[in-house]
Parts: structure tokens; sequence; C-alpha cells
């Protein structure tokens, strides 16, 4: 089970222009810093160039149900027993 990682857009805005910022897609990762350095080696763009803005917790398989929930609710899932 994934925990604590989120979802972040990636946009490319190349410096010292007036060009829009372009959404590149998205990645997982724990932090900021780590979704900008997962960025720049999967889009093959410089780091600097690249701005990460978080969009929501990440979507992991729940192993109580089967089924696809937020990171952070995982616990929260119905079927997960209790005590």
């Amino acid at each position: 089970m994934t925990v604590g990682m989120n979802r972040y857009e990636i946009y490319y805005e190349a410096a010292d222009t007036d060009d829009p910022r372009t959404l590149l897609g998205e990645v997982e990762a724990g932090t900021m810093t780590d979704a900008l350095n997962k960025a720049a080696q999967y889009f093959e763009y410089p780091q600097h160039d690249l701005i990460a803005v978080q969009v929501g917790p990440a979507l992991v398989r729940c192993p109580y149900c089967g089924n696809m929930h937020q990171s952070d609710q995982v616990e929260n899932c119905l079927l997960k027993p209790r005590q």
C-alpha cells in the first residue's frame, strides 16, 4: 500500500519567454521535489523549466476491498476489519 503519495500535474514553462505553460502530464510522488525530479527524467526537460501542481492524493488498490481509493482514504474502507 502506498501511503503519503500525491498526484502532481507537471507543466513546462521555458525561462525567458512569454509563452504559456504547457501541461505535460501527471506524476505520483511523496513530495513536490520528488515530483519534479521524476518529471525531469520522464519528460526529458530541465527541472528548472518545470512546474508541479498538486492535484490530489494518489489512487492505490485497497487491500481490504480490492477497489481503487485515494491513498489517504484506504484506512476508512468499509470492508476494513474492525476490532
